[in-house]
């Protein structure tokens, strides 16, 4: 029966115990800026398990390819950066067309057909707004 009154303890003084659940719970600043510090430099921490860290992240097996998926994405970006920019007839500077207004030097007339191309260009790759439902509707029943 002695065991069963140290188990009746032990529960007691854990359900006593309190526990945080946040970092804005703990009443010691100071003690936490340290434990802060020792996490910056690397070295082991009470709070290791509580802060987000590279060895706790679900992506480490994943590292060799996240540098790839970063150059694709950098490339990607640079793609769209070039759509993004058209060259104007005889200055040869270049021009943002989502600023919206007509550059120096270019007429109307050529201003409308860029942004019509420009448009077309973005309805080709436009999901069909049934379709895009259809996937709102599956990704809000997971």
């Amino acid at each position: 029966m002695s065991s069963d009154d140290e188990e009746e303890d032990d529960e007691l003084l854990f359900l006593d115990t309190y526990i945080p659940s946040t970092l804005n719970q703990f009443s010691d600043l100071m003690e936490m800026e340290v434990e802060l510090s020792k996490h910056a430099k690397g070295e082991k921490s009470v709070y290791n398990r509580l802060l987000a860290t590279t060895s706790s992240t679900r992506y480490i097996n994943n590292e060799d390819n996240n540098g790839q998926q970063e150059q694709q994405e950098q490339q990607q970006q640079q793609q769209d950066d070039d759509d993004d920019t058209v060259v104007v007839g005889g200055g040869g500077g270049v021009v943002l067309i989502d600023d919206g207004h007509i550059p120096d030097g270019m007429s109307k007339g050529e201003w409308k057909r860029l942004v019509k191309e420009k448009r077309r260009a973005k309805l080709e790759n436009k999901c069909p707004k049934h379709i895009k439902k259809r996937y709102r509707s599956k990704a809000a029943n997971r």
